[in-house]
């Protein structure tokens, strides 16, 4: 039960495999938590638009090779 992002070379290597397929865990999402948009600095907007951006979507970025291919 490890994540993708961490076993996925050593799995694309063929030294991992996944075993039980059919129990995947649920997927998780992540959240930014401020205190307010009042005031919210500049460097603090473009964190959150990048983060979504960059993590936003079905596919986690370090698993969209493994789905494509």
């Amino acid at each position: 039960m490890l994540p993708t992002y961490y076993v996925g070379e050593a799995m694309s290597r063929g030294l991992l495999q996944v075993v039980l397929p059919g129990y995947e865990l649920d997927a998780t999402s992540i959240h930014a938590v401020y205190l307010s948009r009042r005031h919210q600095p500049l460097a603090l907007r473009r964190l959150i638009g990048f983060l979504a951006e960059r993590f936003g979507g079905d596919v986690a970025p370090w698993d969209r090779a493994a789905a494509a291919g």
